[in-house]
């Protein structure tokens, strides 16, 4: 980058924000600071030129705020019950003759669960040209899950508003960040860590008990399936959510979905989204057919409710294609299995992750996965159990729901089930209608910049969005 572009840089920075909670009382101070370099043209000029409290709930009350000078704004509030929640407005304006984008957005942990923070009403890539104004919606709620006194009465929050001289957002790259290309550079054919797929040229994989593939997310702890062949990165939550099923009994009973009765009993449909006509036949000797006409519960819930629920990173989420074919309990090889998983797909911003983003975790390769005509037989193996980082994935329940439906030509009934797993590698058909655990995943756009190594103690962090 020229002189010119890096002295036309600045960055905006909210940081600072420290809540202090007494019984039945919470308050919080928040600074908003915008710091340039020592070098910066006259003719870039932005600067916060209001602050405002709204959106109101509960016994929220402004204590305080106002813009101390072009560079910094402070305000304080008070939240007294759980529920309780204010919005504060920031306006941020360009007052120079440069025209400017947001490069990145960037919110810090926050280490309380009595509070939560959401920003909203600037995304990664939105202009501040000459003349315009922006604003940044940060809103503070008091966890309405909050049932006493928390013993936490402090958290901190930084949100880093990184704007560039228009056009030149792609050059624009912190300090010990990391791109996707320099991620794949990390690729190894030994040990825990990142591998070339060999069943999918072009996608890469981290394997072994314990590799360094941990990336924080929404706040929370994920951890990193695979690069994808498109450079979007899959990753899977490392907790589950609360359990539920993939499709209610008698949720419908028309098309594919009507061939899942057992002794007279709806068992919910076992696809994941609509499709003109289903085919769950994956063996030469038998399957079913037929149209999907409306996608799974636990697809909608997962892209409606749960994608609302998402207060950090959101804007990162690609809405990416997730496959959902079924899988042969006698696939001859992991090759069958991606094949199959593939012949359907949708795109969706939520999803779930498939069979073989489990078979292919492990690095033992010689006995994991290669049990004659089932390829997951021996994954509940303690040997295969210490050799794969998806056995620890925490699942609260007894099972665990893939995409992909399953089809036994033994077992005519799982023509109507689920595929799911567990903790120590079991898989096995299940029914729609259960109630199980629900492990989310989902795939993160290919221009992310990553800081920090990836380990449980310094996770990879999204610097950008």
């Amino acid at each position: 980058m020229s002189e010119r572009r890096k002295r036309n840089i600045v960055i905006c920075t909210l940081c600072g924000v420290l809540l202090l909670m007494t019984v039945g009382y919470a308050a919080f101070n928040t600074l908003l600071t915008i710091n340039g370099t020592t070098s910066i043209s006259s003719n870039w000029d932005i600067r916060i030129t209001g602050i405002t409290s709204e959106d109101i709930v509960g016994g929220a009350s402004d204590a305080e705020s106002s813009v101390v000078d072009n560079l910094t704004a402070n305000f304080k509030a008070n939240l007294v019950s759980p529920g309780d929640s204010i919005t504060y407005y920031v306006t941020v304006e360009n007052k120079g003759n440069i025209n400017a984008e947001l490069a990145g957005i960037k919110m810090s942990k926050n280490d309380n669960s009595a509070i939560t923070f959401e920003t909203s009403g600037l995304t990664t890539g939105d202009a501040l040209n000459a003349g315009d104004k922006a604003v940044l919606k940060i809103k503070v709620t008091y966890n309405s899950n909050i049932t006493k006194q928390p013993d936490n009465l402090e958290a901190n929050l930084t949100v880093t508003l990184n704007y560039v001289q228009e056009g030149h957002k792609s050059e624009w790259k912190p300090e010990g960040s990391k791109t996707i290309e320099e991620l794949k550079e990390l690729v190894t054919t030994e040990g825990d860590g990142l591998y070339e797929d060999t069943y999918e040229p072009g996608r890469y994989i981290y394997r072994g008990a314990a590799p360094d593939n941990y990336i924080t997310f929404n706040n929370e702890q994920w951890r990193i399936i695979a690069v994808e062949t498109d450079d979007t990165l899959k990753i899977v939550r490392a907790i589950t959510l609360e359990e539920r099923p993939f499709d209610s009994q008698n949720a419908r009973t028309d098309g594919y979905c009507s061939y899942a009765y057992r002794d007279g009993e709806h068992l919910g449909c076992n696809v994941w989204a609509i499709t003109d006509n289903y085919d769950n036949h994956s063996s030469s000797t038998g399957g079913t057919k037929g149209p999907v006409t409306k996608d799974s519960e636990i697809k909608t819930y997962l892209n409606t409710t749960y994608y609302n629920s998402i207060v950090a990173n959101k804007e990162a989420i690609e809405y990416h294609n997730f496959y959902y074919g079924s899988v042969y309990d006698k696939a001859e090889n992991e090759t069958e299995v991606v094949n199959e998983e593939k012949k359907y797909a949708t795109k969706s911003y939520i999803g779930l992750i498939n069979t073989s983003d489990f078979l292919k975790t492990n690095t033992n390769t010689e006995y994991c996965g290669k049990n004659p005509h089932n390829p997951w037989a021996n994954f509940a193996s303690n040997n295969c159990v210490s050799t794969g980082w998806m056995h620890r994935v925490s699942i609260t329940g007894s099972w665990s729901y893939t995409l992909n439906p399953n089809f036994s030509n033994g077992y005519t009934v799982t023509s109507g089930a689920v595929q799911t797993f567990r903790m120590n590698g079991y898989f096995q058909p299940q029914y729609p209608k259960n109630v199980y655990s629900i492990v989310p995943a989902l795939y993160l756009k290919s221009d992310i910049l990553l800081s920090g190594d990836g380990t449980q103690e310094n996770p990879y962090t999204i610097e950008n969005y």
